[in-house]
């Protein structure tokens, strides 16, 4: 089995989960069968790759273009899962097509047209006869409500489980990330909104990891020497970041990312910011 198979499968089973957790009922395309299941004309079946994958999942069915459409025509609670790019279904089917109604879902298996690169699966609303906004996105391994969401996880791929916890504790406990060009470099920003104050600590790269000191140092409580002392104090405690003593005086602190290949290094860095995350939540 291909990285890429495997990459999608994981995906699939994801989604899959999402979908039947809804009413919905997933069903794929024979294209997605060329690209990911075994070859043209593949039948049956496609599996997620998930561990502990149980029989309340069981699997996603291979269906021809006209009994998808049949589906579809029946009923909205059916997702039609096809091969697509970047920028549109490289699968088209009129068939399918003329049965898709306003409020279908529409899933893409998302692919490179130039590198081939595989990112992700897309739900959409179907809506006026073409895609529309973006319901849910699953790739990584991970399940992604906006495109800022999206893209940090796909950049994620193949690096270590403790790239993912970050991941996951900047979801958890600084919800909103926002996307952002500096420099040339994407970047991404997680925010925490606390009443009418909105709140930044760590800005991840592609290659870097950034400790906004500067930007932590203008808000309360870390306006406050000894609070931004504290804090400080806890990041060089974080094993292989040597973070300078004189970064109390509001200097950012820029690591990279493979830093967090060490499971400790990344488990000492968030409790450094579960302390940062309860002290602002103090000044509620």
């Amino acid at each position: 089995m291909s990285a890429m198979t495997s990459a999608f499968l994981t995906d699939l089973a994801l989604c899959e989960a999402y979908l039947r957790g809804r009413g919905l009922t997933p069903v794929c395309d024979t294209s997605i069968a060329w690209e990911f299941g075994g070859g043209p004309g593949s039948r049956g079946r496609l599996l997620g790759a998930v561990a502990g994958n149980s029989s309340d999942q069981p699997g996603v069915p291979v269906w021809d273009d006209e009994e998808i459409a049949r589906a579809l025509s029946a009923s909205k609670d059916v997702v039609w899962i096809t091969r697509g790019s970047m920028w549109s279904p490289m699968h088209r089917s009129v068939v399918i097509e003329s049965a898709l109604r306003d409020g279908h879902i529409v899933g893409d298996a998302v692919k490179s047209p130039l590198s081939g690169s595989y990112y992700g699966i897309h739900l959409r609303r179907w809506g006026r006869g073409t895609r529309g906004r973006e319901v849910r996105g699953f790739v990584n391994g991970f399940e992604c409500g906006t495109p800022a969401e999206f893209s940090l996880a796909h950049s994620l791929r193949g690096l270590p489980d403790s790239h993912r916890v970050f991941f996951e504790w900047c979801r958890t406990n600084m919800p909103r990330i926002v996307q952002l060009e500096r420099l040339g470099r994407v970047c991404y920003l997680p925010w925490l909104d606390i009443g009418d104050r909105h709140f930044s600590m760590v800005e991840i790269g592609h290659t870097y990891v950034r400790i906004r000191l500067a930007f932590m140092a203008t808000e309360p409580p870390f306006d406050d020497d000894f609070v931004m002392g504290e804090f400080v104090e806890l990041l060089r405690r974080v094993p292989g970041l040597d973070v300078p003593a004189h970064a109390i005086h509001a200097l950012d602190y820029e690591f990279p990312l493979m830093r967090l290949d060490s499971p400790a290094t990344a488990q000492v860095l968030l409790q450094a910011f579960d302390w940062a995350v309860a002290r602002m939540e103090e000044e509620r």
